[in-house]
Order: C-alpha cells, then structure tokens, then sequence
C-alpha cells in the first residue's frame, strides 16, 4: 500500500466510509525519553494509554470501523520481537522501543534501502498534550506536513480534523470515511475547478484572502462558508506566508463587505504566523488582529463564530509546547473570553507538530572514500538517501542534520572529520559537510530521529533510488485499546470480514 506521497506504507488500515465525529480532550502522557527518540516503555505508559482511550470525555461519541481490528491477520509477533523485515502489510506489535524495531530491521538479511519507523504512540501523546494545554482548539492536522495514510487514519480515529490545500488531499481525507464537516479548504487561491470539486464532496469551510477569490466562489460554490484569512508574520519562522497569502488590515473590512453583497456567508478569520514559528509572542498579536476582524463584521451586521489560529508549531521534543500553549490561552482569554465567546468554535493546523518526532529515519553506507578537503583528511561517506529523498530542508534553509550511529558507541576522542552525502550523482546531495564520526564501514547503519515533517512528502526518486518504506509500531496496550474502541462504537450492520477485505 502506498501512502499519498509515494512512500510505500505498510500498515494497512482498510478504506472506511463512516464517519468519526469529533471527540473531546483527554488526559495527558507527554513523555521525552533517551537521545531525542521517543521510546515508549511500554509497561509503564499502557495502563495511561488505556485511561486516556477509554476517558469518556475523549471517546464521546467515536464511531470507529474495523480497519484497526483488520491488522490482526497481518501482524507478525514473536515473544514481542519483529521477526520479518519484509511486511507487506501490518502494524508491528511488540513491547520493544522504536530503537529495538530499528536494529531489527536494519540487521535483518537482505535490507539495504532506507526506512522510517512510526511509532504510532507518539502520535497519541502529541494529539493528548495538545488538548491538555489548549483545551480550547481543536486539532485539524495539516496534511500537506506528511500525509502518510497510517498517520492520517490514526488521526481521525482520535477525532481531529483536518487542513487541506489541494482536491487530492481533499480526495485522500475523505477516502478515510471523515466528514466533510472535518476538514477545512484552506487554501486562499483556488481554481474554478478545484471549487467545483468542493462543491461536489459538500467541503463546508474554505478560506480566501482577496477579492478575485471571492468572485470565483460566488461563481462556482456560493454555499460555501468562507474565512478570511489575514496577514501576520511571525519575526522568527523557517518558512513565512505573507508574501504569497494573508489579507493586509487595511484591506479586511473592504473584503468582508464585499463578501456581504456579494451573498457569500462569512464566518470567521484565519491567520498563519509561518512554517516552523520560533516566536510565540507572533500568536498573540494574531489573535489581537482577528479581533479587529471579529468588530469590523460586527459594525457590517455579520456575525463570525469561528477562529482558526492556524499552525507554525514547533515538532522537536526539545521546543516543547508549553510556551507558545501559555502565550495562545492568555491571548484568547484577553479578546476571546469563553464567557463572551461560548459559541466561538477554535481551530489550529499543527503539521510539525503532530508528524516530527512520530518519525524515525534508518539509512545505511552504501560507500565510503577517504579525501583530502581543504587540506585536511576527510572520511566520506555515501548513504542511501539525500538531499532529493527525506533531506530536502537541507537545499530549502540549510538545515543541518545529524546523526545516531546504530550499535557503535561514539567516543569523542577516537572519531575523525566526516562528511556524509546522499546516493545521487548530483554535488549539491550533501546532508552534513562538517561532522566528527568514529570509523566506520559500508553496511552500517545510522537513524535519525523526528523526521516526520515536510521529508517523505518532498522526496522524488531522482536518480532511480527508492523513497524510505514505513513500518508503523504500536505497544500491546495501544493495540489493545485501539481493537476495544473499534468493537464499542463500530455502527451496526457491517460486515466485519468484508471490511477486512477491503
């Protein structure tokens, strides 16, 4: 099976149409264990993942299909050990941490292509810290971040919602068996096509930010309900948005008043600090503008009940949430208070936040040479992926990507200087000019924790090397929970073997 992007996915989880409405907030495991990998100890975190799945509050009103019950016919387990490297399909099982996983597989005969691990409790934590620190904004997972399947069906089974920005992405959600009412078209400029589809599949929500938008939607789906999305950048952020979406202030009141004779039915304000934001304040002042949108429609006779504070949200384990969580909460307390606002429904589209640190990255030396570079001697080694696969943010921002050596202790004192390129025939695939490794030989392995965002989805094949695959590791408890949740609120009448088969 393959996911959206390509990568091959081999975890099956069925092809649903039921519909998952949109839980509540749950108790919070937000744990950080062990050389920046999330190594869930499974004997002590699976009493709380059973609290936090079977908490009414969150499963209220979860109806789950059978696609997780499905994985029981191709899991392979042996005394909590993965014994095949070559799973078609299946969830891997087993009580060992994503590290243990990673040195099977890497070990095992014949493996020689890169692949990631993900680790499908980690999603869990993520999706419960958020809603134990802002309670108040419910998650709707930017698909555009990594649009794995297994990652997308996890999701929705743990009642998010969704952003999309293109009809495939729309197309893939949907094909989960989530509602349409889940998913938010957030992309401000689209074409007459792409809105016809939305019209087709009932998308309640898209944004826009200019007037061309707005004549498109009154042309092709005047039904829609719009939020208009404003400018806001942050002063710190990877990526930002304001050159290319977001309306100016001094542009809202003429948009909104437009919408308004135009018929179109707008509801709310959206805004997005930048890709990667590394300045919480850029949400409070964000939120401050929306506010100004909220009374500008006010004083035009409209009434907005939504708010999307859209993403940026960092995904290392180390950046935490807390503070960005502290800064958002006070800011909607000040010009949202829920006592004022008790129909304000918020939203938020972390990518990173939710995709990063799932991911486990294991790529091995294909070769090795040894080079003189600036007349010093250099250890180069050559692995089997790069700069065109899961290191693309090297060529976008110059980010620098270090490894883990797996199975050699790496004493400071007996390494040498390093390089480490990607496979391609192209100079520019270079992942780390500058790194100190201990001697190592072709055949070894190295992984590379939180790469589950914006990696797999940028990859292309170039040079004729393949994508990572993706092995997807649960615990027992997680599993457990998962098969209970799926029998308790699975709808009557479906077949559960003909589920299976599909």
């Amino acid at each position: 099976m393959e996911s959206g992007n390509g990568s091959t996915d081999h975890t099956k989880l069925g092809n649903g149409s039921v519909d998952y409405s949109t839980s509540e907030n749950g108790p919070l495991d937000h744990r950080t264990m062990g050389l920046g990998v999330r190594d869930i100890t499974r004997s002590e975190t699976g009493s709380l993942y059973h609290k936090a799945l079977k908490n009414s509050s969150f499963v209220d009103h979860l109806r789950l299909t059978t696609r997780f019950k499905s994985y029981e016919d191709h899991t392979v387990m042996q005394n909590g050990s993965v014994n095949d490297t070559r799973m078609e399909n299946g969830l891997i099982i087993t009580n060992k941490t994503i590290l243990d996983v990673i040195q099977e597989f890497a070990l095992g005969p014949g493996q020689e292509d890169p692949f990631y691990v993900l680790d499908l409790g980690d999603v869990i934590q993520k999706v419960e810290a958020w809603r134990e620190l802002m309670p108040r904004i419910k998650i709707f997972y930017a698909v555009k971040c990594n649009d794995t399947n297994t990652l997308l069906e996890t999701l929705a089974i743990l009642g998010t919602g969704f952003d999309c920005a293109s009809k495939k992405e729309i197309r893939q959600v949907l094909s989960l068996g989530v509602s349409p009412s889940r998913i938010i078209y957030a992309h401000p400029c689209k074409s007459e096509h792409d809105l016809r589809y939305a019209s087709k599949v009932n998308l309640p929500l898209m944004t826009f930010d200019s007037r061309e938008e707005l004549v498109q939607v009154k042309k092709c789906y005047p039904q829609e309900e719009l939020v208009l999305r404003i400018l806001c950048d942050a002063l710190k952020a990877t990526y930002k948005f304001g050159s290319k979406y977001g309306a100016p202030m001094e542009d809202t009141r003429k948009l909104l008043s437009m919408a308004k004779d135009l018929g179109l039915d707008v509801v709310g304000v959206s805004f997005h600090v930048g890709s990667d934001c590394r300045e919480p304040e850029a949400y409070s002042r964000a939120i401050a503008k929306a506010k100004q949108v909220f009374d500008e429609a006010e004083a035009l006779g409209m009434r907005l009940t939504l708010l999307d504070i859209g993403g940026g949200f960092p995904g290392r384990i180390s950046d935490g949430l807390e503070n960005f969580a502290s800064v958002i909460n006070s800011a909607l307390d000040e010009h949202f208070p829920p006592q004022d606002h008790n129909d304000l429904k918020i939203i938020g589209e972390p990518g990173r936040y939710i995709a990063t640190s799932a991911f486990t990255l294991a790529t091995s030396i294909r070769a090795k040479k040894t080079a003189v570079v600036d007349g010093q001697v250099v250890k180069m080694y050559y692995i089997n992926d790069g700069v065109y696969g899961s290191f693309s943010e090297t060529r976008f921002v110059g980010e620098i990507f270090s490894p883990v050596v797996l199975n050699k202790a790496t004493d400071e004192e007996d390494t040498e200087r390093s390089m480490i390129w990607g496979p391609t025939c192209c100079s520019l695939d270079i992942i780390n000019r500058a790194i100190c490794l201990p001697s190592l030989e072709c055949g070894d392995w190295f992984y590379w924790p939180g790469m589950g965002a914006y990696t797999m989805v940028f990859a292309a094949p170039f040079n004729g090397f393949p994508k990572p695959s993706i092995h997807s590791v649960a615990s027992p408890e997680v599993w457990s929970c998962l098969q209970e949740l799926s029998e308790k609120y699975i709808p009557s009448g479906i077949n559960l073997q003909d589920r299976m088969r599909e």
